[in-house]
């Protein structure tokens, strides 16, 4: 005979399993299929409806690209899809996630609605060193954003060139800094945060801006995270603070030969090489504007 606790077995076998290697592999994956696990037979079109109501403006991805027509192709793969449109309303580029990214929307409509929150959370912001959402949609069968163009090129590309052309980098790594501290006060974080990931935008009168900060993929797939700048275990805001060490420690390498390079990349070096510590983002402010403060 079934009781009101039946539809939790499954989600109990599955998080006492003896193998590791059939447990849930995170304690987001086991959040998610609890809340599977434990909806009312109401939970679902409830959040249909929550999602819906990121339909209103355009109700299919030809409907969007009719608003935003396509001036240039960015991406087109298996999971999502950009363009750059150039209209009456200005330049932007569209992002959208196809349903390859989801199971069903029974499965992950929870999952979906919690991303298009974020993405509106983000647009509600309006934190400078973030480009401008525009607006955020659900299309039934692909979810994204469109947001302002900028021009300019990432600080990988800068530092693949070995030079900064007209920009402070005592500056840059200053705004760095503040950007994802402004970001963690808000309760926001970054994620994946690596110099392919920062846009340095060619109106030098404008601050760095992070990109790439919502992304989604399968729920198979985990999350996505750059090795090279993160160490496992930590979450979201913990590798923003590591991945700045990291991107300091890159920038510090283009600077002028002499006491404050060497002192901004021993220090930030030392930071690194401890990996158990917990890095702050007050030690690397007191790195990096240590000079500042010492005038």
């Amino acid at each position: 005979e079934t009781n009101d606790f039946s539809k939790l077995h499954s989600w109990i076998s599955t998080a006492l399993e003896l193998d590791p290697d059939h447990r849930f592999d995170s304690a987001v994956e086991a959040l998610e299929a609890f809340g599977q696990a434990a909806k009312a037979d109401s939970w679902n079109s409830e959040v249909i409806t929550e999602l819906e109501s990121y339909g209103v403006t355009a109700a299919s991805v030809f409907e969007l690209m009719a608003k935003y027509p396509m001036s240039q192709p960015l991406v087109d793969t298996t999971e999502k899809v950009m363009w750059r449109s150039s209209s009456d309303l200005g330049d932007c580029v569209v992002k959208l996630w196809k349903s390859s990214c989801w199971n069903s929307l029974e499965d992950d409509a929870l999952r979906i609605l919690r991303h298009l929150n974020y993405l509106d959370s983000i647009k509600a912001s309006d934190l400078h060193f973030l480009p401008s959402i525009l607006s955020v949609h659900w299309l039934g069968d692909h979810m994204g954003f469109v947001q302002e163009w900028i021009d300019g090129q990432t600080l990988s590309v800068t530092l693949a060139e070995g030079a900064m052309h007209d920009r402070s980098l005592e500056t840059l790594m200053a705004e760095l800094v503040e950007s994802i501290e402004q970001l963690h006060e808000r309760g926001l974080s970054h994620g994946d945060l690596k110099p392919a990931n920062i846009l340095l935008p060619a109106d030098k009168g404008k601050c760095l801006k992070l990109i790439d900060i919502a992304d989604f993929g399968h729920i198979d797939d985990g999350e996505k995270k750059s090795s090279a700048y993160c160490i496992d275990g930590q979450d979201t805001f913990a590798r923003d603070r590591y991945a700045i060490a990291k991107i300091i420690l890159e920038i510090a390498a283009l600077m002028e030969v002499g006491p404050t390079q060497e002192r901004i990349l021993a220090e930030i070096q030392k930071v690194l090489d401890e990996p158990e510590k917990i890095i702050s983002l007050n030690d690397i402010k007191e790195i990096v504007f240590q000079d500042e403060n010492q005038q």
